[in-house]
């Protein structure tokens, strides 16, 4: 998994099933995750607003201009240009949101660590459920504590993961982390591999030759998020 200090994620159901895309909606570096899914991608978010706005647009036209990720996945980037990201509000993300909702079956949103800036606070506004990311070192851990406080008054589901979880001698109170982060719907815990969460911070990965130790947590947190539709009035 990638390397985070601490990481919102959001996903949401829609009517159609039969495609999932991931837009990267907070990008602010060359790191960022929407370049290391699509590196060659050079259509982002701002150049799709009047695109969306399109009440006849179709799936496969949105797709045309969407990077495409290892298996299948659809990527939207944000810009990485200051000027760029500064014309992007949160009412121009929300409006983007909403209108991939009705177009696709499943939206995910990578935020990164700002929960104050545009994107995070689009996402949070539409989101169904928030999966939120920690490392195992406990400076991080406590930042990520602090900031779940913001969530309390976010709509979705609160998934707590702890990612780059050593396999002994880990100094994170995991116990005292899940108290602190209140109204959590799960937790998962995702070792660290590094040869592998390099090879996915290249635009590398591949879940086939994924380490064997992501694979249960990994699928877990997909179950965790699939069953909590029906709860959330996602699924019937």
């Amino acid at each position: 998994m990638r390397d985070h200090r601490s990481d919102v994620a959001k996903g949401r159901r829609g009517q159609d099933d039969h495609h999932l895309p991931a837009r990267h909606a907070a990008g602010t570096s060359a790191g960022s995750l929407g370049r290391s899914l699509t590196p060659n991608h050079t259509i982002f978010v701002d150049d799709l607003l009047h695109l969306l706005e399109n009440p006849s647009l179709a799936v496969t036209a949105l797709d045309l201009n969407l990077g495409r990720a290892p298996h299948g996945l659809m990527v939207l980037p944000a810009p990485t240009d200051p000027a760029r990201m500064a014309r992007l509000d949160e009412h121009a993300y929300t409006r983007v949101i909403r209108r991939l909702q009705e177009l696709v079956g499943v939206v995910l949103l990578d935020c990164g660590t700002g929960l104050q800036e545009p994107a995070a606070l689009a996402a949070l506004k539409t989101s169904d459920q928030v999966v939120l990311v920690s490392d195992a070192e406990p400076a991080t851990a406590s930042l990520v504590a602090e900031a779940s406080r913001r969530l309390a008054q976010a709509p979705g589901q609160l998934i707590l993961a702890v990612n780059k979880m050593p396999r002994a001698g880990s100094r994170l109170d995991v116990e005292a982390l899940v108290t602190r982060v209140q109204g959590t719907y799960g937790l998962l815990m995702i070792p660290d591999e590094a040869r592998a969460a390099s090879a996915l911070a290249a635009g590398a990965f591949s879940w086939p030759r994924a380490p064997a130790s992501w694979n249960t947590p990994v699928r877990e947190l997909a179950a965790l998020q699939v069953a909590g539709w029906r709860e959330a009035g996602l699924a019937t």
